[in-house]
């Protein structure tokens, strides 16, 4: 697993995005070639799915500029 911030996002890409309580099904994770993980800081538990998803996008934009 990957700090998002660390990816280096240089081939064909799908993001999925897991939920706050479950994650993703550890079926599809054996699937991928690749996991990011978003660090939680001061107690933080998760963050909610769409903003990690605009976490995630945001960085692989700023990447591709």
């Amino acid at each position: 697993t990957t700090n998002f911030w660390d990816a280096e996002f240089n081939k064909p890409i799908a993001f999925l995005i897991g939920n706050e309580g479950e994650g993703i099904d550890k079926k599809v994770l054996k699937k991928a070639s690749s996991t990011l993980r978003i660090p939680m800081v001061n107690n933080v538990e998760s963050l909610n799915a769409s903003v990690s998803a605009a976490l995630i996008c945001y960085e692989w934009a700023r990447k591709k500029t």
